[in-house]
C-alpha cells in the first residue's frame, strides 16, 4: 500500500480511497477530484544523470507535492514519473482547477540537490466524481485522458477532462 522510494502511497493505496470517497460521496453541489500528474523532463534527467538522481528526483517532486496538497488530499505515486491525486470534497470546475495549479506551481522552481538544478514540469489531468463517471475505472480512465491533453499543450498545465 505503499511506494518504497518516496514512502507515498501506492496505486493499490489510492484506488481504494477512490472506492471510499465514491462510498461517501461529495455534499451537494461538491465533487471529489482525481488528478494524475505525469513529470515532463523526467526521462532526460534519468538519462543524463543515471537512475539515483532520477530516484531523488522523485523524492523531492513527491515532497513539493505534499506541500502543495491540502491537508485531506492523499497523493499517491502511482508508477515511473506518474503521481495521483484524490482531493475530495471540492466546490466544483474552478476550485478543480486551482488545486491543479499549486501542483504546477509546486515545480516552477528548478529542483536543486547535489549542486545540479534540474528543470521537470508537471502535465495534469483531471475528472470529477460524480460528473466524469460514477466508478473508479471510469474516473481514472477520464483523467488519463486528459493528462494526455495537458501533456500536448504547454511545459505544464491542468486539463479537466471534457467528453467532447
Amino acid at each position: 500500500m505503499q511506494d518504497p522510494l518516496t514512502g507515498l502511497p501506492n496505486r493499490r493505496a489510492l484506488e481504494a480511497a477512490i472506492e471510499k470517497a465514491i462510498a461517501e460521496p461529495p455534499a451537494a453541489g461538491r465533487s471529489h477530484a482525481v488528478y494524475l500528474l505525469d513529470l515532463n523532463g523526467f526521462k532526460r534527467v534519468n538519462d543524463e544523470h543515471g537512475h539515483a538522481t532520477g530516484d531523488e528526483l522523485l523524492r523531492v517532486v513527491a515532497r513539493r507535492f505534499q506541500s502543495a496538497a491540502r491537508d485531506q488530499d492523499l497523493i499517491a505515486r502511482i508508477g515511473g514519473d506518474e503521481f495521483a491525486v484524490l482531493a475530495r470534497d471540492i466546490e466544483g470546475r474552478d476550485k478543480a482547477i486551482q488545486i491543479g495549479d499549486r501542483f504546477v506551481a509546486a515545480l516552477r522552481a528548478d529542483v536543486v540537490f547535489d549542486g545540479r538544478s534540474h528543470t521537470v514540469g508537471v502535465a495534469v489531468g483531471v475528472a470529477l466524481y460524480p460528473e466524469d463517471g460514477t466508478r473508479r475505472e471510469e474516473i481514472m480512465h477520464h483523467a488519463d485522458l486528459a493528462m494526455y491533453m495537458a501533456k500536448a499543450g504547454p511545459q505544464s498545465s491542468v486539463q479537466l477532462y471534457r467528453a467532447a
